[in-house]
C-alpha cells in the first residue's frame, strides 16, 4: 500500500502459511521506483496481510489482531486483540478516521474506535469478504460475488455490481469505474451495467493476484502475487 504521507510503498510478507502464528511475517518498504529501501522494516508478525496508514501509524491485519507500527521506525508500538476473529484479511482507514479490518472467513467487517474493536457489520453479502478501501466518504467492499459499499454513518452496505469472482484487491478509478483483483489469477475492470472485462490473466504466468495498489498519474496498477516474491505491473487506460 501506498503511504501517501512520505511517498512510500508498504509491502506485507506472510512468510509461512496463511493461518500460522509463527512471528516469522514482516514488512518492506520500497520506493516508489521499485527498489527495496528496507527489505525487513516491521518484524516479529504473524502472516500479516492488509494494511492502511493514518496519522504516522500503520495499521496491518495479523490473524486475530492488529498490529500498530510506526511509520518513521518500524517499531510495533502495540498489538490489538480483536475478540471472535480467525482469519483477519484487509484494512482501511475510514473517512470517520476509525479503522475497518475484514475477516474473509467469518464473513465479518470489525471497526477499530480509539484502538477497541467491535463488530461493524456481518451483512449477508459479506460472505468471503476479502477487500475494503474507501472511496468518495464511504467504505468499498470486496466479497464473493458482489462489489459493495458500506455507509460508516449508518452502518448499512449496498450493492453496487455482481461480479463472477471472489475479489481480493480493489482500485476505485472514479466515475463508477473499478478495477478488482481475484487471488484466482484475474484482473477485471468493472462498471456497474456493463459486462465485466477482463485486463490480466496470471495463470500463464503461474502465480495468484493479490491487493493492489494504483498510480493515478502514470496509470499503473501494482500486483502483488501472493507466492512468487514479486510485484506485476499493468497499466489501465
Amino acid at each position: 500500500m501506498h503511504n501517501k504521507e512520505n511517498g512510500l510503498y508498504y509491502i506485507s510478507n506472510i512468510n509461512g502459511k496463511p493461518a500460522e502464528k509463527n512471528g516469522e511475517g514482516f514488512v518492506s518498504v520500497i520506493y516508489k521506483h521499485g527498489k527495496i529501501k528496507e527489505l525487513k522494516w516491521a518484524t516479529g508478525l504473524n502472516a500479516p496481510k492488509g494494511m492502511d496508514v493514518i496519522d504516522g501509524k500503520l495499521y496491518v491485519s495479523d490473524i486475530d489482531r492488529v498490529a500498530l507500527i510506526d511509520t518513521k521506525t518500524g517499531k510495533v508500538l502495540k498489538f490489538i486483540d480483536i475478540p471472535g476473529s480467525v482469519f483477519l484479511n484487509d484494512v482501511a482507514a475510514g473517512p470517520d478516521g476509525n479503522i475497518y479490518v475484514i475477516d474473509t472467513r467469518k464473513g465479518v467487517i470489525y471497526v477499530l474506535k480509539s484502538d477497541v474493536a467491535s463488530v461493524w457489520s456481518n451483512d449477508e453479502h459479506l460472505k468471503g469478504v476479502n477487500g475494503i478501501t474507501v472511496e468518495n466518504g464511504s467504505l468499498l467492499i470486496g466479497s464473493q460475488g458482489y462489489l459493495l459499499r458500506g455507509d460508516t454513518k449508518t452502518g448499512k452496505v449496498t450493492v453496487v455490481t455482481e461480479v463472477p469472482i471472489q475479489i481480493d484487491g480493489l482500485v476505485p478509478l472514479g466515475h463508477d469505474r473499478y478495477v478488482v483483483s481475484a487471488w484466482a489469477v484475474k484482473i477485471l475492470y468493472l462498471s456497474p451495467g456493463k459486462a465485466p472485462k477482463e485486463l490480466f490473466d496470471a495463470k500463464p504466468l503461474n502465480f495468484h493476484t493479490a491487493d493492489m495498489s494504483y498510480l493515478p498519474e502514470k496509470k499503473l496498477l501494482l500486483i502483488p502475487t501472493f507466492t512468487d516474491r514479486m510485484i506485476a505491473k499493468e497499466i489501465v487506460y
